[in-house]
């Protein structure tokens, strides 16, 4: 891009950024290759402006948008001209542009009972009814973040939060459960325990049972508290 005279410096990062977000790209032995979505959007984009869509374009509009930087271009002007020449290729693309069917996955909408297919968007792909836009559901991602149990204990530390439980999805606790407030991140209280609802006598911090069965303090290492069975 430096080069060819197009970009800044500045913007190289956030180029990228956005193809491999995008998927235009894929990064193989330390190269950008094309994908095949890449391919057929760089295929389209030469269709349907390819007055725009060059190098020399680009070169040239970085000039005008200096000169409008320093006083010597007028921006009305330029914007005008820009908007006659890209809405009638937009408007064509929008006529004559060949529609890629989606991909069924075999599945019938559950409201409509329309087939089941597999959409794109600038996040990722999902799985839509094809009888959008009269039904418009979408199929839940199983992926997502899976809400957390409420405990119905309330954070002693933040006082606003609820203790909740949660399962660990990464790193060496993966599938362990663990408690935590749901106030965070601006409260970072987390117990390794099961509350029990009680607050410690010594210090009112929650009270746990912890992997012995034992009811302790969650400050195990600044309180220290442990109920004595034979006071139940």
């Amino acid at each position: 891009m430096e080069d060819l005279g197009i970009g800044r410096p500045s913007t190289y990062s956030q180029t990228i950024s956005i193809l491999k977000k995008r998927k235009y790209v894929e990064l193989a032995e330390k190269k950008f290759l094309p994908t095949d979505q890449g391919r057929l959007t760089i295929e389209k984009l030469d269709e349907f402006f390819e007055s725009i869509i060059s190098v020399d374009y680009t070169a040239r509009m970085e000039k005008v948008l200096d000169q409008i930087s320093e006083g010597d271009e007028d921006q009305t002007k330029i914007i005008k001209e820009f908007y006659n020449e890209f809405i009638p290729m937009v408007a064509e693309a929008n006529i004559n542009m060949e529609k890629i069917a989606p991909k069924l996955t075999g599945e019938q909408c559950p409201k409509c009972g329309s087939d089941m297919v597999v959409r794109s968007s600038r996040y990722g792909t999902f799985e839509a009814c094809s009888n959008f836009p009269e039904c418009k559901y979408i199929k839940p991602d199983d992926k997502k973040k899976e809400e957390p149990t409420k405990t119905g204990v309330t954070c002693t530390k933040c006082g606003v939060g609820e203790i909740v439980e949660r399962t660990a999805k990464s790193g060496r606790n993966k599938g362990k459960t663990f408690y935590a407030c749901d106030n965070f991140p601006k409260c970072k209280n987390m117990l390794f325990g099961k509350p029990t609802g009680e607050k410690c006598p010594k210090c009112g911090h929650l009270l746990i049972e912890d992997q012995k069965g034992q009811i302790i303090c969650q400050e195990t290492k600044q309180c220290g508290y442990k109920k004595d069975e034979k006071t139940n």
